[in-house]
């Protein structure tokens, strides 16, 4: 069973043109606790469900830490985030079906 989304979607971020959406945007999103979107990527790119490049971009704090900083001021990344992981909509799809089998850690 698929949990429900909670709010409205979130304010994309723009990277490279692209609206995009974080892992604090989707767990916020979907209502569901820190970390589980980001154990659902982690589970969605092993099975080759997810493409680097074509669904999400790796954003390193080296390159982009001056953007990383001004999303985590505004709530958008998580404040312990180091690198960045954003994600198209249609990958965001994927995701929500996947958060589905993540169960809550607690």
């Amino acid at each position: 069973m698929q949990h429900p989304r909670t709010q409205a979607p979130p304010v994309s971020v723009t990277v490279a043109g692209t609206a995009m959406y974080t892992l604090r945007q989707i767990d916020e999103w979907l209502g569901r606790p820190k970390g589980t979107a980001f154990r659902a990527f982690k589970a969605l790119r092993r099975e080759g469900g997810l493409l680097e490049g074509r669904d999400f971009l790796r954003l390193d704090a080296d390159g982009h830490g001056g953007w990383i900083e001004q999303r985590r001021a505004q709530g958008q990344v998580y404040r312990s985030t180091i690198h960045v992981v954003v994600f198209t909509a249609e990958a965001v799809e994927r995701l929500h079906g996947r958060v589905a089998n993540i169960p809550d850690r607690g």
